[in-house]
């Protein structure tokens, strides 16, 4: 596929494809990227990313017997890597795999303190691995990949991290390191402060160094400073100190306090002067031309640090960022924003976490709303757009420009619904937003995921439209063309389709074209009446919905989270009660924790619940709630309030499904928080 072919259909706003000849190349490259550490590993069986899941009964006890062999021989803890854990609750795990493997197991500390201190052994879990790890289910919570096991040299597991979203080197070093400690795991003996850096052991490294007064020392001491996340201290080590390795570790600070202009600066002086760290420092600015938005300048510095040189690890991690995948987007976590460089609260890095969520009391809430904003400005595109997605369905990556429409479209409203935390950038990121998703040019007219996005493109108008803002006439057209559109887009029986016609998706339809009517859009009410009798028809007892349109109606525990949502839509439609949507409530909260105990699953775990459905629920759901009585609103919302704020990342993100991706995830975290915000 040629670069213009990839503009023509927007299926890759990152990069064009790579030329033919440097293709295998490339993915020599990446392939390459946790490579440095000495795992005792299987064979990994054909990237198995398709429902047509089967079962793998390749006997792995072997190696884990090889493990503990080892870890008892050298006295050390074990940390297995679970790249993937055999069931049918992950059908795109090695997406994250790549993630892992690139962000945190090619990262020079990591790698440093696991072949130091640990037995690494990377493995597909299975039944044969005695170790009852088994993925969730309908009965258990379960592990899910990528996941991290530590145990001590008798096979005991010691801890277990897993759903493993957001891709920090710095957190799992501060995991590995309390790991050691808990295990009481034999420390290296000396002083030398390299071999104690290598280690993980910085604070003992921080003694001897803060001893000497040469330059190499400050600037070694400098680095340990770093690696306990103390920025000023190490920035005050490295005063008086020029030289361009130097400015390559004040970037490199300068960059994990979210400084990135004084980074910029520090990193362009240092490889003007070519240090020794060079392949790190173009590495680094690479990721804050990513930052700026300019993702193609990004790959263009990426593709020549990997011809500088390809066995530089930096070169390996670069390589992934510009190199295709079987979905047309790059198999890296910067492309997708699952890479995370950055220092976060003290409260990220505290005892041994069990994921890589970081839970929130209710009182919290603007603090959280806080973080998810700084996270989705940082993640914009130059084109306006929030282009991390890579739901695809797998073999039609040519709905790819819908759902970025989509998500750009939640991402704007999203922001604009919190335009009061930062007016001046708010502003700045919504009129850019605006453009993409109102050019049609950027929609897959015709393909799945279609009404999705004229959907959301309505929500944002119609937020737009409220505001009465000065193009408030252009918005009214615009919706008046996309009414129509979705209009002619509903199938025989009555339904709209996202990739097949059923309820959820036709709910959401009403719900925008109830947002629509309420901006004075008269021809959105015909519509939207239309679809409600058609989510009536298909309601079975309790309001129980079919999965899609013509099927008997699912089970209260398969249907729990799009009953609210279309219970609202009947209402809307002046087919329904009211009090309807209140008792979907209740059904939606008997079955919650069905629904969270798949929230970072991609594909269908429990029934018919699914990952990509969580935050879809859930938002929908708090839009119905404004149907009934305003007393009635606040108690109802406030349960919503206190489950939305246990979810963000600790980078201040939201995810459910990683294939729809973080912005997706992110934006509906900030709506849900929006709509909870008033319910005390």
């Amino acid at each position: 596929m040629n670069a213009s072919r990839l503009v023509a259909m927007a299926v890759l706003p990152l990069v064009a494809a790579p030329a033919a000849a440097q293709d295998q190349e490339l993915r020599r490259l990446t392939r390459r990227c946790g490579s440095q550490i000495e795992w005792i590993q299987d064979t990994p069986p054909p990237r198995n990313e398709s429902p047509k899941w089967q079962a793998d009964p390749a006997d792995r006890s072997k190696l884990w017997q090889e493990a503990l062999d080892k870890a008892k021989a050298s006295d050390r803890p074990i940390l297995l890597y679970l790249y993937r854990i055999d069931g049918k609750q992950m059908y795109r795990a090695p997406c994250l795999d790549n993630y892992m493997m690139n962000a945190v197991f090619t990262d020079p500390d990591v790698v440093n303190i696991v072949n130091s201190r640990f037995v690494a052994i990377r493995l597909l879990s299975n039944a044969t691995l005695p170790l009852a790890i088994k993925p969730p289910d309908p009965a258990d919570r379960g592990t899910l990949e990528p996941a991290l096991v530590f145990a001590g040299a008798d096979g005991k597991i010691a801890h277990i991290v897993d759903r493993i979203r957001t891709f920090n080197a710095d957190w799992v070093v501060s995991i590995l390191r309390e790991i050691l400690r808990k295990l009481k795991s034999p420390a290296p003996k000396g002083d030398d402060p390299e071999a104690l850096i290598a280690s993980g052991e910085y604070e003992r490294a921080k003694a001897v160094l803060s001893k000497k007064a040469d330059a190499a020392s400050k600037l070694l001491l400098a680095t340990v400073l770093r690696r306990l996340r103390d920025g000023d201290g190490a920035l005050a080590a490295l005063k008086g100190i020029d030289t361009p390795d130097a400015a390559v570790e004040r970037g490199l600070i300068l960059f994990k306090q979210g400084k990135l202009d004084d980074a910029k600066k520090e990193l362009d002086a240092a490889i003007a002067a070519k240090p020794g760290r060079l392949e790190e420092a173009r590495f680094l600015r690479a990721c804050i031309q990513f930052y700026s938005g300019d993702s193609a300048g990004a790959v263009e510095r990426l593709r020549e640090l990997a011809a500088a040189n390809a066995e530089s690890p930096w070169a390996w991690r670069g390589a992934a960022e510009f190199t295709d995948f079987k979905d047309t987007t790059p198999d890296g976590p910067l492309a997708h924003y699952f890479l995370d460089l950055f220092w976060h609260s003290d409260r990220a890095y505290a005892g041994l976490p069990i994921n890589t969520t970081l839970p929130a009391e209710s009182k919290e809430l603007p603090q959280v709303a806080a973080r998810a904003i700084r996270w989705m400005l940082l993640h914009q595109r130059a084109n306006g757009s929030f282009d991390d997605t890579r739901y695809a369905f797998w073999d039609s990556p040519k709905i790819l420009p819908n759902v970025r429409v989509a998500v750009t479209a939640l991402a704007a409203t999203a922001l604009l619904q919190w335009r009061d935390a930062d007016p001046e950038r708010i502003d700045r990121a919504v009129a850019a937003a605006e453009k993409y998703i109102l050019d049609d040019a950027n929609l897959a007219v015709g393909e799945n995921e279609e009404s999705y996005a004229h959907s959301y493109r309505l929500l944002y108008l119609s937020q737009q439209v409220k505001r009465k803002s000065d193009a408030a006439a252009e918005h009214v057209k615009a919706m008046e063309r996309i009414v129509d559109r979705l209009s002619k887009m509903t199938t025989k029986s009555g339904f709209w389709a996202h990739e097949y016609p059923n309820p959820f998706i036709t709910a959401v339809v009403v719900q925008a074209l109830g947002w629509a009517r309420d901006a004075g859009i008269k021809s959105a009410e015909e519509v939207l009446k239309r679809g409600a009798a058609s989510l009536l028809k298909s309601r079975g007892e309790g309001g129980a919905q079919p999965y899609g349109a013509g099927r008997p109606a699912s089970s209260p525990k398969d249907c729990a989270g799009r009953i609210p949502m279309c219970e609202g839509a009947i209402a809307q439609g002046a087919e329904g009660r009211p009090a309807d949507v209140g008792k979907a409530l209740e059904t939606y909260w008997k079955y919650y924790e069905n629904q969270e105990k798949v929230r970072k699953c991609d594909f269908h775990t429990d029934g018919e619940l699914a990952g990509f459905f969580f935050l879809h629920n859930m938002y929908h759901a708090t839009e119905a709630i404004k149907l009934l009585p305003k007393r009635d609103q606040p108690k109802l919302l406030a349960r919503f309030r206190d489950a939305i704020v246990k979810l963000p990342e600790f980078d201040g993100s939201f995810v459910d499904d990683h294939e729809i991706g973080k912005s997706y995830g992110t934006a509906m975290g900030l709506l849900i928080l929006r709509n909870v915000a008033s319910s005390d």
